[in-house]
């Protein structure tokens, strides 16, 4: 999964080099042409909802494209003191099969999430710094559990004039980390452990999801 992730890093770090070497007349030529740039809302699975980039490079042809999007929702739960938090990420390359920067493509991506637990006013007894026992009052405890996903995609892109829509559908395989993160705030500092998480949870399965905005 790092290699992968380094890889992808590399790749969309050469792409955007790349094209900032391009002509001042190319790149005006080349921005009317294509509309590189694609922000806007992306809903589905697994991410559920947030923001999606797109830069679509000079190479092979105006063809291959870097992606990215990021989700971040909180919410608390029916208790006051406890709230929920999903981050959703990924990065990865399209390619367009038949034309430049639009229409069918397919693409491969790393992406990472996690769902963090917070809960208020904890006491107890924690492991503190140094492996000590610390004794909590009215502490913040902290627990996130995260996965990495490898997602093969398919999709098609449209664009009228600054307009565009791009519904995709795929297929995804990672699992659950098999520790989870701990960390107790108070007073005199932060504990901090890591729980074994028994028989990692499996996430392969379809991916779903449609992204609406705005192409320039």
């Amino acid at each position: 999964m790092k290699k992968l992730f380094t890889l992808v890093i590399l790749f969309a770090f050469l792409f955007v080099s790349a094209n900032q070497n391009s002509t001042a007349a190319g790149n005006r030529n080349y921005a009317e042409d294509i509309q590189p740039f694609r922000i806007g809302l992306k809903i589905g699975l697994p991410n559920i909802a947030g923001g999606a980039f797109e830069f679509v490079t000079p190479f092979v042809e105006n063809k291959l494209a870097v992606n990215a999007s990021l989700s971040y929702i909180p919410f608390t739960g029916d208790n006051s003191d406890e709230t929920w938090t999903f981050v959703f990420w990924d990065i990865g390359l399209n390619y367009y099969f038949f034309n430049k920067g639009k229409g069918l493509f397919a693409g491969l991506n790393y992406a990472r999430l996690s769902v963090s637990f917070k809960e208020k006013n904890m006491n107890g007894y924690y492991t503190g710094p140094e492996g000590t026992q610390v004794l909590v009052t009215n502490g913040t405890g902290e627990v996130t559990l995260g996965a990495d996903l490898v997602q093969f995609i398919v999709g098609y892109r449209f664009i009228w004039g600054y307009f565009t829509l791009e519904p995709e559908i795929g297929y995804q395989a990672g699992k659950m980390d098999n520790r989870a993160d701990v960390v107790i705030t108070y007073s005199g500092g932060k504990a901090r452990e890591q729980k074994e998480v028994p028989g990692s949870l499996g996430l392969t399965g379809i991916s779903l999801g449609i992204m609406l905005g705005v192409a320039f």
